[in-house]
């Protein structure tokens, strides 16, 4: 008995300690402590700051903030973290400012703004929150359109007008909901919209995640994606109007339960390798496929290949799909294994597309009302399948096209699957066909436990009828981008024509000294803490030597990447033959792999080492008998001058190893010219 009350009094001393901390984007001041409604904060950032494992975000019901969420701490199981939205919305969107327009002539305009890089596909909306249709390239705009690149934002006006006259917004900010190496977070009653990336996005190794009636609307990516080594789940959910509504991809975890997916620029449902199940969900209205299924690589996560984590195992379980005519409705492919139980697919060009190495297992569902067929079976797919109903009932194995009982016969499946048309209500409550399933007779389709979700939840989606014109109050402007500096010019390669070789040795100058850490920032927003100088600690040949060193927080992440730049070498094109440098390694086992930069983007990657010796050692890279994979910028295949050295490194960070140091010495290019 005596345990028993300690435990009671134990966990009610952990309920007292816990706290809510209360935003308030309207009244709220950061000088105050937050712990009340009258003493709310003005930001979520400022809030954040605050929260321990138990504690809980309270967001002003129905409020606006132009911000991300992102968590300093962890919870944990007995005490997570919880964000309660209350239906407020986060948005990505920002002012875009009006006098940094720059004529280019026939109604085209620029302005320099660094929010376009990497798979983020920003975006510009007008005054009413209209998405400007886009365009592929600045110099094919149609007028009205717009498109944002590396360089900045262009649009083409009608004549007369400029961009002015359109008050403009851009999705200026990259996710709304963004982890990494965050867990045990419950998030509910949120809306996250108008970002460049994903609504929301997680990272890492994250676990005990929980998602519930939440809403991604009018992102330049995904609605809701997660990556790698996470586990998420989400109850209840819309999302739309996103390019994929949902996109879970790696070795990943996803469970999903009464969400609906519809109106997306692309697929509707991409899971990509994982474990995934879908359950009592919509899918609809997507332009792409309504579902798409596939493999995927997780070698960063020490998986092997094959592994059933990169294959994919992928459920479905009383969901809706209802297909648009110019995209298959249902598309399984990889080697990943699917199981589709009691559900319908209705519609698509092809109803239910099984290509070749995947492997699907289909009962107690419907197919129906497919443009050209309902199902395609590739040569090389598995096809397990029983008591579904198809109608009209066109099937297609190996390129032949069959009716039931051939296909039945050539695949020896669908024995007690019947062709019939389906009957349902408008909450697509089945009444028919009946099949024979588990030794009785049961309705194909979704079954009478479903709750199907056809219309959002007010707390998920507060103006459903109007989901890009949601946002009320008036953004923050995008910060104008700095005059643009002349470029720096290049530094000379010292070419000694005797030999080809250009050298440089460290003693007087440092060409090798740009760092550039990823992720850039710590947790507390602070630059990670990264050098790349001269030293005489070290030193191969003379007294100097580059020294590249890190220091990283505790606990933070298990690894960073330290990418080490050379500053803009050479004047004209150069044939790159060999490269050559010494390095002084600690036997840290630190994987690193080197390649070049162009002036024109294209990368020109060699192959990865490791640091697996004690001292100085020589390393050297032959182009030629060890020719480098070529990707991005403009494929010419040359090494544009000007041109980067760079070597990538990937150290993980222990307890007893929070710091990363590397000596190099002695760096020499053997080139030729080109034209």
């Amino acid at each position: 008995m005596r345990k028993f009350l300690f435990s009671v009094a134990f966990f009610s001393m952990l309920a007292l300690s816990a706290k809510t901390v209360h935003v308030d984007g309207q009244n709220g001041l950061d000088s105050r402590d937050g712990l009340s409604a009258a003493t709310a904060k003005k930001t979520i950032a400022a809030a954040t700051s605050l929260l321990g494992p138990g504690d809980t975000l309270w967001l002003a019901p129905g409020q606006t903030f132009y911000e991300s969420i992102t968590f300093p701490v962890d919870g944990t199981p007995t005490q997570p973290i919880t964000v309660e939205g209350n239906g407020a919305i986060i948005s990505g969107l920002m002012a875009v400012p009006e006098d940094q327009w720059q004529d280019k002539g026939d109604g085209l305009f620029f302005q320099p703004a660094k929010i376009k890089y990497g798979a983020l596909a920003p975006y510009m909306v007008n005054r009413d929150l209209t998405p400007l249709p886009r365009g592929a390239k600045p110099d094919t705009l149609q007028p009205g359109q717009g498109v944002c690149t590396t360089d900045g934002m262009y649009i083409r006006c009608e004549p007369g007008r400029t961009p002015a006259d359109l008050g403009l917004y851009v999705t200026g900010r990259v996710s709304g909901v963004a982890l990494s190496n965050r867990s045990y977070i419950t998030v509910r009653n949120l809306i996250a919209e108008y970002f460049s990336n994903d609504g929301f996005n997680i990272h890492g190794y994250c676990r005990g995640l929980l998602f519930e009636n939440i809403t991604g609307r009018c992102n330049g990516d995904d609605g809701f994606s997660i990556h790698e080594d996470v586990a998420a789940m989400v109850r209840g959910g819309h999302f739309h109007d996103n390019t994929y509504g949902i996109q879970d991809v790696t070795a990943s975890r996803s469970w999903y339960q009464g969400v609906l997916v519809e109106n997306n620029r692309s697929i509707g449902v991409h899971f990509v390798g994982g474990a995934r199940s879908l359950e009592d969900a919509v899918v609809r209205n997507n332009a792409g496929p309504q579902v798409r299924t596939q493999s995927d690589r997780a070698r960063g996560l020490g998986y092997t290949p094959g592994n059933p984590m990169e294959n994919g195992l992928f459920f479905f379980k009383n969901v809706v799909i209802l297909g648009s005519p110019g995209a298959d409705a249902f598309d399984a492919a990889g080697n990943g294994k699917v199981v589709v139980s009691n559900c319908a697919i209705l519609g698509g060009k092809t109803g239910l597309v099984v290509r070749d190495n995947a492997e699907l297992h289909l009962h107690a569902s419907v197919v129906a009302n497919g443009v050209d067929q309902e199902v395609q079976v590739a040569p090389t797919a598995k096809y397990v399948a029983s008591a579904n109903a198809f109608h009209p009932g066109r099937f297609v194995r190996d390129a032949a096209s069959l009716g039931l009982a051939e296909f039945q016969a050539a695949t020896g499946q669908d024995q007690e699957s019947v062709i019939a048309p389906p009957k349902h209500d408008d909450a697509y409550q089945f009444s028919e066909p009946v099949v024979r399933f588990l030794n009785s007779d049961t309705v194909a389709g979704p079954d009478r436990t479903a709750v199907l979700p056809l219309t959002p939840s007010a707390a998920a989606d507060n103006n459903a009828d109007a989901p890009a014109k949601s946002t009320p109050s008036t953004p923050p402007s995008l910060a104008a981008a700095p005059a643009t500096p002349a470029a720096p010019r290049a530094t000379a390669l010292p070419l000694v024509p005797k030999d080809g070789w250009c050298k440089f040795d460290f003693e007087t100058s440092n060409p090798w000294n740009l760092v550039y850490p990823e992720p850039a920032k710590m947790a507390d927003g602070q630059p990670l803490p990264t050098s790349a100088e001269l030293s005489t600690e070290q030193a191969a040949s003379g007294q100097r030597s580059l020294r590249l060193h890190a220091a990283f927080p505790e606990q933070e992440r298990k690894s960073w990447m330290i990418k080490l730049f050379s500053q803009r070498l050479g004047e004209t094109n150069v044939k790159v033959i060999r490269v050559r440098f010494k390095m002084f390694g600690a036997n840290c086992g630190t994987p690193f792999a080197p390649r070049f930069r162009d002036a024109r983007g294209e990368i020109f990657q060699g192959k990865t080492g490791k640091i697996d010796w004690e001292g100085w050692r020589d390393l050297e890279w032959d182009l030629v008998a060890d020719p480098p994979t070529i990707r991005g910028g403009d494929q010419n295949q040359i090494l544009d001058a000007p041109f980067q050295f760079v070597v990538d490194f990937y150290p993980r960070i222990t307890p007893a190893e929070k710091t990363f140091t590397v000596f190099v010495d002695d760096l020499e290019f053997n080139v030729e010219n080109t034209p």
